[in-house]
């Protein structure tokens, strides 16, 4: 969590030396819709490589193509839309809907393996400051993670896991250049601040997955592709 939070200091200090001062001319500030990808740091991945871990689902496998170690735990990028319109010289409001983490992840007890196929869904309702002469953003506001989980106990699909938490979300943006024309490219930053979720108890003939702590705070560093009007 320390690390999380080092992060937006770190970024807002780069976004300062970046801002540049705005060209005359009309800039286009209206109204804005970014799509939003880009990488995913913390959240559930590190929760369940430690569950794997502490339940020593972390022994390896032999199979035909070799030995697998595992846990294994895999990666999606995250894919978010944003949209906002301007309400005040200064002030916008927006909305931020997609997947802001998921991935997979594996373990093998030496009888039994168990896999975990999970997303988190965000949605986020906030107001956006920009700030005079330069092209810096920032953006606070309240939100909702919906915690997906499809897990399966030796390759048989078991109940499916959901649970919603509140959040709190700051992201920040940097376009690359003015913003004159209609489409521009932009650095992108968010932070999801979020109580963790529990995870339910997997049950199988033979082996029990006991119930985990999931972890849903997460930051994304990433690119927007926006449309500005």
């Amino acid at each position: 969590m320390k690390k999380l939070l080092l992060l937006p200091i770190c970024f807002f200090s780069f976004c300062l030396l970046k801002a540049q001062t705005n060209e005359t001319g009309v800039t286009r500030d209206n109204w804005f819709a970014s799509f939003v990808t880009g990488y995913s740091i913390g959240g559930p991945k590190a929760s369940f490589n430690n569950a794997l871990n502490d339940q020593y689902y972390n022994l390896p496998e032999s199979s035909f193509f070799g030995t697998i170690n595992y846990p294994i735990t895999g990666y999606k990028m995250p894919v978010l839309f944003m949209a906002g319109k301007k309400i005040s010289k200064y002030g916008s409001l927006y909305v931020v809907a997609g997947q802001s983490n998921g991935g997979k992840a594996q373990g093998y007890n030496g009888t039994n393996s168990i896999s975990f196929d999970y997303s988190v869904l965000q949605f986020t309702f906030g107001y956006q400051l920009s700030f005079p002469n330069t092209h810096f953003k920032v953006g606070l506001g309240p939100g909702l993670l919906v915690f997906k989980n499809n897990p399966s106990l030796n390759y048989q699909s078991v109940a499916s896991q959901s649970s919603t938490v509140p959040a709190a979300t700051i992201n920040a943006r940097v376009p690359f250049g003015p913003e004159k024309k209609l489409f521009g490219i932009e650095l992108f930053f968010q932070l999801n601040i979020a109580p963790s979720v529990k995870m339910n108890e997997i049950v199988g003939e033979t082996s029990v997955f006991q119930t985990t702590t999931i972890n849903m705070s997460s930051a994304i560093i990433g690119i927007a592709f926006a449309f500005r009007g």
